[in-house]
C-alpha cells in the first residue's frame, strides 16, 4: 500500500494510512532540502480554527 504527498509552497502533506502529516520543507544556502514535522492534519486544523 503506498502513500500520497500534497506540496503546497513550503509545506508538505502525505498520507499514511488513513492519517494525514504536515512537514515543512526548509532549504538551506546550499541548497539541500530538510523536512521538519509539523504535526497531524486534524489537529493543525482544530486549533487553526479554534474546535
Amino acid at each position: 500500500m503506498g502513500y500520497r504527498v500534497f506540496s503546497v509552497r513550503q509545506y508538505k502533506i502525505r498520507q499514511r494510512g488513513k492519517k494525514y502529516y504536515v512537514y515543512s520543507i526548509e532549504k538551506d544556502k546550499e541548497g539541500n532540502v530538510r523536512e521538519r514535522y509539523i504535526g497531524p492534519l486534524d489537529k493543525i486544523v482544530e486549533i487553526t480554527l479554534g474546535f
